[in-house]
């Protein structure tokens, strides 16, 4: 028995194309800029930016306001 999202290949069927496509242009851009440090010969992950295109649209101190009503909505 397979789940109904479930790829006949294996994985996930994706949800929305729009997403996906937006998903992969994020990955290759940061696989693009791991290899060019590998090939410059100063490889560090943990120095390697992560693509501002992943980020979502608030800032840390927007986050911190949710978090108060999230936790009275699920008390």
């Amino acid at each position: 028995m397979r789940l109904q999202f479930a790829h006949k290949k294996g994985g996930r069927i994706p949800e929305n194309e729009i997403i996906m496509k937006k998903l992969r242009v994020i990955a290759k851009e940061f696989l693009m800029k791991v290899g060019r440090s590998v090939v410059s010969g100063n490889f560090n992950l943990t120095t390697v930016p992560f693509p501002i295109k992943a980020s979502i649209p608030r800032s840390y101190f927007e986050n911190i306001g949710v978090v108060p009503s999230k936790l009275n909505f699920s008390s």
